[in-house]
């Protein structure tokens, strides 16, 4: 048996499209915006004491003198979970 809607709940479909359309347009501020690439910042972390730089060399983690342009010198620092990440 198909159940039939009373007449009173008609009255109520234009207060559901009103509330629809409401939601329809508040959306897409609700959903957030893909994230931007952006180009990470290089740093080259310097030991004041001896004069050295921090350099990555056979998986190692090393101080000496490589010159600025030399990547293994380049490190990134990014914030992770209340402190900051060299990477």
């Amino acid at each position: 048996m198909i159940a039939t809607t009373p007449r009173s709940a008609w009255k109520l479909m234009p207060v559901l499209l009103l509330a629809l359309t409401i939601l329809a347009t508040a959306l897409p501020g609700l959903v957030p915006a893909p994230a931007t690439a952006q180009t990470p910042s290089y740093v080259r972390i310097k030991n004041k004491w001896q004069n050295t730089y921090l350099y990555q060399a056979s998986n190692q983690v090393r101080y000496g003198t490589p010159a600025a342009s030399d990547t293994s010198a380049h490190w990134v620092l990014e914030a992770y979970a209340g402190s900051t990440r060299i990477k």
